[in-house]
């Protein structure tokens, strides 16, 4: 799914080039999230089911991230 949305992006950034390289915006990108969790929170749980220890070591990076995106949502 990450590079269905990455492809989709770079699509439209080559159909509509601009002189100061912004066309690459999360609007673009909105549509693709839903799914995108979809997939993330399968693999998560796929993993921790397979195996204890990788569920273990996916809490500390998945804990930061919670913490990055509540600073942001707050500030």
């Amino acid at each position: 799914m990450p590079v269905v949305a990455l492809a989709g992006m770079a699509y439209y950034a080559r159909g509509n080039p601009s002189v100061d390289g912004d066309t690459v915006k999360a609007l673009f990108l909105l549509p693709a999230v839903p799914a995108l969790a979809i997939c993330f929170g399968f693999a998560v749980e796929t993993t921790a089911r397979r195996s204890r220890w990788l569920a273990v070591l996916l809490v500390v990076p998945v804990t930061v991230c919670l913490v990055v995106s509540f600073s942001f949502g707050i500030a």
